[in-house]
């Protein structure tokens, strides 16, 4: 038993932990059954004058609580794909956030459903897996992190299917999954030059005979090459977020995809970002110039959104006609291979590098989960402008 303060913790095997309570004088059981909003992790609790006593009460909750699922019969016929959409919606959906829940979907959808979804749970064995899906993913050219996420929520499912009898072991157990040293690390990041940002300003900053721009969110585009927001921050950002005297962006909330039971796509506003709960962003001339100029143009109100999307043939709060407005000013300027709308964030670092800005301060500008993933995937560019400095050294 693990000792926390007066509370002398035992871990039960895929169910949860008991503990007893001194307050209380008996026995507590706590399974973890998802999450609150803000992230911490909600528990359904049991009490029994006995360790013995409580511990069944959880194994009874846990055998009831998922009876969609056939937990008795090992010989059952369930397929992959039967079993895993009944894990995802039943049990993932209880544990993570929606964003990561949608994720899990399209993992599942993309990768294990298309190789290994039609077999039997029973039939899957470390072969079919090693070779049927690991192998298979390498050879179909995805990234290791596409491969690993797949593998671990293959591997949480029959971690699950295991406890709950439904095969006798779990095969990923002895499955090999590939290093990510073997993987090439030189994956291109696309980001314009300052010809190709010319280039896209002028398109994207084009106005019509009337004086009206061409592009509704022609502006809104030419603020990510100077804020490097995701675009999920700025369908979510408000003009109350906006604090143009002050020169700062308040970035707290985030768009992200939703589907309904009947698999209706729609957007949501979370709060929160993709990597911490909001953060400041200092605004750079150019960023204060182009939000001045929206902000004169629109004269909003404080809960009006920065993105302007047409309710009536698009999904509200939708990234999707902004990312639709990128490809045609792309196409319009004539620059080639612009790759998706985060190309507009790539370019936002690659000039706060070649400024010399300190990859701490890039780091928290961006929102990134730490200062060492930042220096790793833009570790060309920031090699490329040390050459320089030291190029120009006069010692």
């Amino acid at each position: 038993m693990a000792n926390t303060g007066n509370k002398k913790v035992r871990r039960v095997k895929n169910i949860g932990t008991v503990y007893f309570d001194n307050n209380l004088n008996q026995f507590v059981g706590q399974i973890e059954i998802g999450k609150y909003n803000n992230g911490r992790k909600k528990y359904k609790r049991f009490y029994d004058n006995s360790s013995n006593g409580v511990v069944q009460k959880m194994r009874n909750y846990n055998d009831t609580h998922f009876s969609q699922i056939n937990t008795t019969n090992i010989e059952s016929n369930i397929s992959v794909n039967d079993f895993f959409m009944m894990y995802i919606s039943t049990v993932k959906i209880a544990q993570v956030k929606h964003s990561s829940y949608i994720r899990n979907l399209c993992t599942f959808d993309h990768q294990i459903k298309p190789l290994i979804g039609e077999y039997f749970l029973t039939d899957l064995t470390v072969n079919v897996i090693q070779i049927e899906f690991i192998n298979k993913l390498i050879a179909l050219g995805y990234s290791y992190s596409t491969i690993h996420k797949a593998y671990v929520l293959l591997n949480e499912g029959l971690k699950y299917a295991h406890a709950k009898k439904l095969i006798l072991e779990n095969p990923c157990d002895l499955v090999h999954e590939p290093r990510k040293k073997t993987f090439s690390n030189t994956k291109e990041i696309r980001f314009f030059n300052d010809e190709e940002i010319h280039k896209f300003e002028t398109e994207a900053l084009k106005k019509n005979s009337n004086g009206e721009y061409h592009y509704v969110n022609g502006l809104v585009l030419t603020i990510l090459i100077y804020t490097g927001l995701r675009s999920g921050e700025i369908a979510a950002l408000q003009w109350k977020d906006v604090h143009l005297e002050e020169g700062y962006l308040y970035i707290h909330r985030n768009a992200v995809v939703h589907y309904d039971k009947n698999k209706k796509r729609s957007f949501v506003i979370n709060e929160g970002t993709k990597t911490n709960n909001g953060r400041i962003i200092n605004l750079t001339k150019s960023a204060k110039k182009y939000f001045t100029l929206l902000y004169d143009m629109r004269k909003p109100i404080e809960t009006d959104y920065v993105l302007l999307v047409d309710s009536k043939n698009e999904i509200r709060q939708s990234p999707d006609g902004l990312r639709a407005s990128y490809h045609w000013i792309c196409n319009n300027a004539n620059i080639k291979n612009p790759q998706s709308l985060h190309t507009l964030r790539h370019t936002c670092a690659s000039l706060l590098i070649r400024k010399n800005v300190d990859v701490k301060i890039i780091s928290e500008m961006l929102g990134h989960s730490s200062v060492s993933f930042t220096y790793n995937t833009y570790i060309h560019l920031i090699k490329e402008e040390k050459a320089k400095i030291i190029k120009e050294l006069d010692i």
